[in-house]
């Protein structure tokens, strides 16, 4: 059964504010941005199964091509939407990208949920 994942990250004006130099506002602005962009392609990368970074198009490839086992539908704003081919995988992502989060942005904090289709 597919899986539909959302992810969320959660408080990102009071990291993003959490202190009052301008420099550290910036780069806690750019750690968020990274977060369901740079740091989501890592950790679908840690999982080993073949992937399809779609969130710029309008075409959904998972249905015409089988082998694609997992597919980034949205990611932007700090939320992703991301289609899963079964369960275990969808729980793969998470444990792989908590643990490229807790290495490359301490401190951010996200939520994931998920539907099966």
């Amino acid at each position: 059964m597919a899986i539909l994942g959302l992810y969320d990250i959660l408080s990102i004006q009071k990291y993003v504010y959490s202190s009052s130099r301008l420099r550290d506002n910036i780069g806690a602005a750019m750690i968020v941005d990274k977060c369901l962009d740079d740091y989501i392609k890592e950790a679908l990368d840690n999982v080993g199964e073949i992937y399809e970074n779609n969130k710029n198009s309008k075409e959904f490839k998972a249905y015409k091509n089988k082998q694609i086992k997992i597919e980034v539908i949205y990611s932007g704003g700090g939320n992703a939407l991301i289609y899963f081919e079964n369960l275990e995988l969808y729980k793969k992502l998470n444990l792989e990208l908590s643990k490229v989060f807790i290495d490359k942005a301490p401190g951010i904090k996200f939520v994931t949920t998920y539907i099966e289709t």
